[in-house]
């Protein structure tokens, strides 16, 4: 669910600097440099302001190398109001050839998206090539240029120019996520060791095992189903100066709020606390302040659901503490508040990223044993789930399909609505869903649902659609089927074993 981000290098000299660089200044230099970001299907540069263009058809021309920054996870409309907040800074009248020019932008931007800066040998340049003994021979004249240019940027005079969001930007491919996270086959990114993550939680009691041991699937042989049972949180490989970024959009977008309606906006001690825990929370020994937890729910329940992705970020962050699900679930009432607030943002579906958040928080709720049965036994939360494992979107149907293997994790083996809401939307989504890595998830959740559990089983016997089939049907050359074929035979195995009995 991240996005590629890439740094497009134009030549501005082309070639010239690399012929002649040696004779004018006794020193080699390969270029002179502009670059733009690529992301979400855009590039992002400065010029005449903050630009965006299809990537590859500004006025530099052709990129003369395409370099891979790595995967961003924050989404472009958070993106967007970071550019907004940074405009001034990036304006007609601030351009400055030696220090503030696109090749900072670059930076500045790569560093927001990813933590990280762009190769030196870019930035860098002015200063390298002004070091030498010719170079500073012409650095005066460089300044007196730069004095005369002030105001004109190359290529327009616009101080802002964003393109419109994005419906449907290209994704990263799995390969592309290196160090910071390794897919899993079921679609979920497994931090790095030193990332804060909960525990995974599988639930036992003796009434519930009981009846495990005695049901007909307890002999059944499967390859994957059986064994792979712990549900997933989501985790964000944030360091905390990302926590604070969305903090510091959090603050700025309390300030707004507080002109119109002073009791939605932060305190000034709850914004203090907010962003001293941000600086923590890569550390899950850190506990989450009960300041914060009052401030992350006020906001959530108070402000306008255009403003809530950064709040989201930080709250899904929270609940990955253990003891704040369970805080949660041992006050009722701030539960149902917050609950009922959730799935009314949940279905509000023309807002993707907002959507994403919350579909992000209910991953994690379903991924405490505090609180996985509670959500997963509400039916407002299973209409939601099943609302949006039908979506357009790419990324929400995914964010959705770890979210209905927790929850079939979560809900009772029998005599649950639940049970038979999820039971009957699967099957259908296995014949129309196209992507690989969905449809393992979906496959997982329908698996875990119909094992040791007659009523799913009767439900989706009923429905007389072959998990295999529909896998041999579409993803026969994918990379993922064997992985697909394995829990697909399993699905197909419990249903067998279910009618056989019977």
């Amino acid at each position: 669910k991240g996005y590629t981000v890439e740094l497009f290098l134009y030549d501005l000299s082309h070639g010239m600097a690399r012929a002649m660089s040696m004779q004018l200044l006794g020193k080699q230099i390969d270029g002179i440099w502009h670059t733009g970001v690529v992301v979400y299907g855009t590039e992002y540069f400065y010029g005449g302001g903050i630009q965006a263009a299809p990537p590859g058809t500004t006025q530099a021309g052709t990129p003369i190398k395409r370099i891979p920054l790595g995967v961003t996870f924050i989404p472009q409309d958070v993106f967007h109001d970071y550019l907004r907040s940074v405009a001034r800074k990036y304006s007609p009248s601030t351009y400055n050839l030696l220090s503030n020019n696109c090749n900072n932008f670059s930076d500045a931007v790569s560093s927001f998206l990813l933590e990280k800066k762009i190769p030196e040998y870019i930035t860098g340049l002015p200063q390298d090539a002004l070091s030498t003994p010719m170079g500073q021979m012409f650095r005066p004249m460089l300044e007196n240029m730069q004095n005369q240019m002030a105001g004109v940027v190359p290529w327009g005079n616009e101080p802002l120019n964003l393109p419109t969001i994005n419906s449907n930007p290209p994704m990263a491919l799995p390969s592309e996520y290196k160090g910071s996270e390794t897919p899993t086959t079921s679609g979920a990114r497994i931090p790095a060791s030193n990332t804060l993550q909960a525990p995974s939680e599988v639930k036992e009691d003796s009434q519930s095992m009981e009846v495990l041991s005695a049901h007909k699937h307890a002999n059944v042989v499967l390859k994957v189903v059986k064994d792979c049972d712990s549900a997933e949180p989501f985790v964000q490989n944030h360091k905390p100066a990302m926590y604070i970024k969305f903090v510091a959009l959090i603050k700025s977008y309390s300030k707004k709020i507080a002109t119109k309606a002073s009791s939605a906006g932060l305190t000034v001690e709850e914004e203090k606390t907010l962003t001293e825990f941000a600086k923590k929370m890569g550390d899950p020994k850190v506990a989450v302040p009960s300041a914060v937890t009052t401030a992350l729910m006020k906001l959530i329940t108070k402000w306008p659901i255009k403003l809530l992705f950064p709040v989201l970020c930080i709250y899904q962050a929270c609940l990955l503490r253990k003891e704040e699900c369970k805080k949660l679930a041992d006050d009722n009432g701030s539960y149902k508040k917050i609950f009922l607030r959730l799935i009314s943002i949940g279905n509000v579906q023309e807002k993707e990223t907002i959507q994403m958040g919350v579909l992000c928080v209910f991953l994690n709720m379903c991924a405490s044993s505090a609180l996985a049965e509670t959500v997963a036994s509400e039916e407002k939360f299973m209409e939601m789930l099943v609302a949006a494992l039908e979506s357009p979107s790419d990324m929400v149907r995914m964010a959705n399909s770890r979210l209905a293997y927790n929850a079939a994790l979560a809900l009772p083996k029998e005599g649950d609505d639940g049970v038979i809401m999820l039971a009957s939307i699967l099957p259908s989504l296995l014949q129309e869903e196209k992507k690989a890595a969905i449809t393992y998830n979906n496959l997982l959740a329908l698996g875990h649902l119909c094992y040791n559990n007659t009523d799913a089983c009767e439900v989706v016997g009923a429905m007389e659609v072959g998990a295999m089939e529909c896998i041999d049907s579409k993803f026969k050359s994918s990379k993922m089927y064997s992985k697909l074929s394995n829990v697909a035979g399993d699905v197909d195995i419990l249903l067998e074993a279910t009618c056989i009995e019977e």
